[in-house]
This record gives structure tokens, sequence and C-alpha cells, in this order.
């Protein structure tokens, strides 16, 4: 089966780097506050502060960044989670579908060599509704594949599904 990741692992990755830049914007926000107070005089003491005041700046500017890295981590984890299960979607009701024609397939077949020969001979030439098709029982994709969504499109082209 594919692996397209984990969406609950996505937002875990996220809440950690949100969990992260709360930490450094509470100790920046201190050390910040504590700058702020020195009584420093003079051009060390100017300095100090100015430099200060870029790095706290900087920082802000870094976690604005991962946050917003956060919020495009959320938004991929929701678009995988759609895909998975637009993927999921498509091949269950396209399982479902081949599975019921194969029963009704076996029942026929099955019925028709109890009964008299002539309808044996009938029913041994029955074709598979999909015979010529592109998909066919043997060759669907692997459970999880993207190919399951080309599936689907040409199985309510043929108003199958």
């Amino acid at each position: 089966m594919p692996n397209y990741g984990s969406p609950e692992a996505i937002e875990e990755l996220a809440a950690r780097l949100r969990s992260q830049i709360e930490i450094m914007r509470t100790t920046g926000a201190k050390v910040h506050s504590d700058v702020l107070k020195t009584n420093w005089l003079g051009a060390a003491g100017t300095s100090y502060k100015d430099r200060a005041e870029q790095d706290w700046l900087w920082a802000q500017s870094l976690a604005g960044q991962v946050d917003g890295i956060a919020s495009l981590l959320d938004l991929h984890a929701n678009q995988l989670r759609t895909t998975l299960a637009m993927i999921s979607r498509a091949e269950q009701a396209i399982r479902n579908w081949f599975n019921q024609a194969q029963h009704v397939i076996t029942s026929a077949i099955q019925q028709a060599q109890d009964a008299a020969s002539d309808a044996i001979h009938h029913l041994t030439n029955l074709r598979p509704p999909w015979e010529g098709w592109r998909w066919q029982p043997h060759n669907l994709p692997e459970s999880g594949s993207r190919d399951w969504l080309d599936v689907a499109d040409f199985m309510k082209n043929q108003g199958k599904i």
C-alpha cells in the first residue's frame, strides 16, 4: 500500500513547532524586558540595548515564519486527510461493484450448471460486463493507491458507480 504520510503525525509536528515557538517567545520576552530594565549608560549601554532590540525583532519575525510553517503543515494534513478519504471511498465503491458483478456471474454459471444442457451452453458464452475494459478484477490498483481515483472516473463514465 502506498504511504502518503500520516495527517496526525503532520499535525503533531505542527503542534511541536508551535510549542517550541511559544517557549522561544516567552523566554525572549523575559530577556527583552530584562534588557530594557538595565541602567547601563553610554555608548556600550546603548549598543547593548540596540543589539538586543534587533535580536528581539529578528526572533519575533522567525517565530511568525515558524507559525506560518505550522499552519501550512496543518493545511497539508487536512488536504492529505481529504485525499486519503477520496481514495478509500473510490476503492471501496469499485471493489464492491466488481465483487457484486463477480458474484452475479458466478451464481448465474452455477445455476446454469444445475439446469439443462442448453442453458449451460448458453451461459458459458456469457461475457463479463468489464470485457475489453482497461480495469478488470485481476488488474485493479493496489489498496490505497492514488490510481483508484482514475478507476473511479472510468467507472463513473461507464455508469457503474
